[in-house]
């Protein structure tokens, strides 16, 4: 049995985090080669393969935090009163905590204890007032 991936989409173009399980005009899928592609809502339109420098994917990591919100690629977590970001790890292929610089599994932390404050797009003043 398959758990569905779930994920999201940060437009840069209008500065706007869209859920691929909301209902909005557009509505987004990942296809077999792992391309962003879209279809207008609207008009039913096949928009095909998306930009890459307009959208970003942020993929869900697997862990709820403490509140049951999913954990998003890009967010910005609370930790034990540090601030720190999920992100992906090519050199170890996996999904990691980032706090002061110093890389974490995400496996060393119970995710009741994390808390979702906020993501690198719409909130990164958290994690640059820090430094």
């Amino acid at each position: 049995m398959s758990r569905e991936k779930k994920f999201r989409v940060w437009d840069k173009e209008s500065k706007e985090m869209i859920y691929a399980n909301t209902l909005n005009y557009q509505r987004f899928l990942i296809d077999s080669c792992g391309n962003l592609c879209g279809i207008d809502l609207t008009t039913f339109t096949w928009m095909g393969i998306l930009s890459a420098g307009r959208y970003e994917v942020q993929w869900e990591v697997g862990l709820k935090d403490k509140d049951g919100a999913e954990i998003y690629d890009g967010d910005i977590i609370l930790y034990d009163d540090e601030f720190g970001k999920i992100e992906w790890c090519d050199e170890s292929l996996m999904f990691v905590i980032v706090i002061d610089n110093f890389v974490n599994s995400l496996g060393e932390f119970f995710s009741r204890e994390l808390e979702i404050i906020g993501n690198i797009h719409e909130n990164l003043e958290l994690l640059e007032r820090k430094q």
